[in-house]
């Protein structure tokens, strides 16, 4: 039988002061995205499906009800971690956000065959809507037993899409920042990391001799042959999204933006448009690792 919890309840598992100013509620809103989930339940024929609500998400899984709301749970504090490092106000937040884990592939093939109306692709796990007033991810959760592992890093990377309008962002850039998200949201691997990280680049000289050029390890981050580059590439996002590189950020998305004059974007191309070069982020990048890599406060705007 198809369970649901009754629209509007709210469950809320996390401190409350998590939520010190929560979305306006709209209730054609909640409703839109109640029916949104139900109706691909009942297109597919899911019968063990429940739905549950946070202050920002509706939530469908193939899950029993406490079990989803840890789930949604687990799913709200990772929404939360996102925006903070993204510096996103609320306005630019959508009204809700619907996630929607599908255990099994069959169904999620009939989800894209009856609701999205298109064939399914072999290998496609995950159907992502960002930019509309109720975005959606709707994700074949090939791990039942965990379904937060892929959904925290579908949802991560919506929200930076959102964010970013129509940037491309090359690979590195999309996992460093998922995993970035995860670091700041309170994994217990980040000291670790940390540590590899540590070990494999050093310290910034304090003092460089004139002449000497420095190895970087900046651009290790999309260089798949080299050492920890998985790393590099999450260390390198959070020093743009939590360290002093927050300040060039939104212009470095920029121009990751398709136009005239920038029909193939790249970070590199992105960087110069800045006048900033690599050895200009290892250094900063690497002197702020050193510093212990402490969350940086933006210089007030002039007016």
């Amino acid at each position: 039988m198809f369970k649901t919890l009754l629209p509007g309840t709210l469950f809320i598992l996390l401190p409350t002061f998590l939520f010190a100013q929560p979305p306006k509620k709209d209730p054609a809103d909640e409703k839109a995205a109640w029916m949104f989930v139900k109706n691909a339940f009942d297109k597919i024929e899911l019968s063990r499906g429940t739905i549950v609500e946070t202050p920002h998400l509706v939530v469908g899984a193939e899950l029993i009800e406490s079990k989803n709301k840890l789930f949604a749970a687990k799913l709200e504090r990772h929404y939360l971690a996102t925006q903070k490092l993204l510096r996103m106000p609320d306005s630019e937040l959508p009204k809700k956000f619907i996630m929607v884990a599908i255990a099994s592939k069959d169904p999620f093939d009939n989800y894209i065959r009856l609701v999205v109306r298109r064939r399914p692709e072999r290998d496609e796990t995950y159907v992502v809507e960002s930019k509309s007033d109720l975005p959606s991810i709707v994700f074949y959760n090939r791990d039942e037993n965990r379904p937060e592992t892929e959904a925290q890093k579908l949802l991560a990377l919506s929200l930076l899409q959102r964010k970013s309008g129509n940037a491309v962002f090359p690979s590195w850039m999309k996992e460093g920042f998922a995993k970035a998200v995860e670091w700041r949201s309170g994994s217990p691997t980040m000291a670790k990391d940390r540590a590899a990280i540590a070990k494999i680049i050093g310290r910034y000289p304090t003092i460089v001799p004139k002449g000497v050029n420095i190895p970087t390890y900046a651009d290790w981050a999309w260089q798949a042959d080299k050492e920890g580059n998985d790393l590099i590439a999450a260390s390198i996002m959070d020093y743009f999204t939590t360290g002093p590189g927050m300040e060039k950020f939104p212009q470095v998305m920029a121009g990751l933006v398709p136009g005239e004059g920038n029909d193939n974007p790249s970070f590199e191309r992105a960087m110069m448009s800045l006048e900033w070069s690599i050895a200009d982020l290892d250094k900063d990048w690497r002197t702020w690792l050193a510093r212990g890599a402490r969350p940086h406060t933006p210089a007030p705007k002039k007016k």
